[in-house]
């Protein structure tokens, strides 16, 4: 067995080789002969098989962002159309209060005839001053009829703009949740990064409950998965996406850290971890110019930035990762920096 060791270290150091397999469909690379292989393989030299294996990878880490990206701006423009289709079909509730006004003229003047009249003028006992008012009618019924179905048009626009500006709502969040994946896109460093905003775009575009599909299999809190800085002594942790955001902020961080995010902004959840001390002013003047500078803000001059204590964040009820709200917060200008 020692000389087998031996032989097979000194094979290791002579070698300038490698031996690629091919197992089940995929590559299986090799610097010493693998005997127990009885298929064929090819030899490659180490130093042209290691620049033809980064090229290949850099290529699929490029061609999944460019996919991510596309994927993300048709995203953008079907909420983007949504949002104006479901805003100009709110137009019409802007007669809302037209139609219950016209409703209880009709009905303080329910005992005039209508005598085939298309309208009835009437003063506005509800105006300061006082001023006419031409109300259409339907002549082939009663005032009273009238009155009723501009009650009816009245509680049907009231419903109407109610589901409707919901809608607009719920638009706007995803909206705003889609800006910060492509943030999230732009600022990625590594394929880990590309490949967490692509899950969490096949999951959102198949419409499926993001906190559901991402906590199925959760991964354990690490704090290699944040970027890490010391501050002043302090540590600081930055989520480098809204998976990442979701569980510094509510798995990792305790509820005497400080949270800090920039206002308004896609950008990164900042903490920094307090371990029960009091912060110096500087200290969490610096975390905030760290806050801003990993956000769309960065390139921006002096950004506003919140920050409050972790105690105060909450899940947003019903929404995406890292989307939260927060209370109890100072807000302060701060020059985006970058701290190593």
């Amino acid at each position: 067995m020692a000389c087998e060791l031996i032989s097979i270290i000194s094979e290791l150091k002579e070698s300038d080789t490698l031996h690629v397999y091919r197992v089940n469909g995929k590559p299986l690379v090799s610097p010493i002969l693998l005997t127990s292989l009885n298929g064929p393989h090819e030899d490659k030299d180490i130093v042209s098989w290691m620049e033809s294996y980064m090229l290949e990878s850099n290529s699929t880490i490029a061609s999944t962002s460019q996919e991510c990206r596309k994927l993300l701006n048709s995203l953008i423009k079907k909420e983007t159309r949504k949002k104006e289709k479901i805003s100009s079909e709110l137009e019409e509730t802007n007669l809302t209060e037209t139609y219950k006004l016209w409703g209880n003229l009709l009905s303080i003047h329910s005992n005039e005839k209508v005598n085939g009249r298309k309208s009835l003028t009437v003063p506005n006992l509800f105006s300061d001053p006082v001023s006419d008012v031409d109300i259409p009618l339907d002549p082939q019924l009663s005032i009273n009829q009238n009155s009723q179905i501009y009650f009816k048009k009245y509680a049907k626009m009231k419903t109407r703009f109610k589901i409707g500006m919901e809608k607009v709502s719920e638009c706007e969040k995803r909206l705003e949740y889609l800006q910060e994946l492509k943030y999230f896109l732009e600022e990625a460093k590594t394929k880990d990064d590309i490949l967490s905003v692509q899950k969490e775009l096949n999951i959102f575009s198949g419409k499926r409950n993001l906190h559901k599909e991402l906590s199925k299999k959760k991964a354990s809190v690490n704090e290699d998965h944040f970027t890490q800085l010391t501050i002043d002594g302090f540590k600081v942790l930055i989520g480098r996406n809204n998976t990442q955001n979701d569980s510094l902020t509510f798995h990792k961080a305790a509820k005497t850290d400080l949270w800090f995010h920039v206002k308004d902004l896609p950008g990164s959840h900042v903490v920094l971890v307090t371990n029960g001390e009091t912060v110096p002013e500087d200290t969490i003047n610096k975390t905030a110019s760290i806050a801003a500078f990993y956000s769309k803000g960065k390139d921006s001059g002096k950004t506003a930035v919140d920050y409050t204590y972790i105690k105060y964040v909450k899940r947003m009820p019903n929404s995406t990762p890292g989307h939260v709200i927060f209370t109890h917060h100072k807000t302060i200008m701060a020059e985006p920096k970058e701290f190593k």
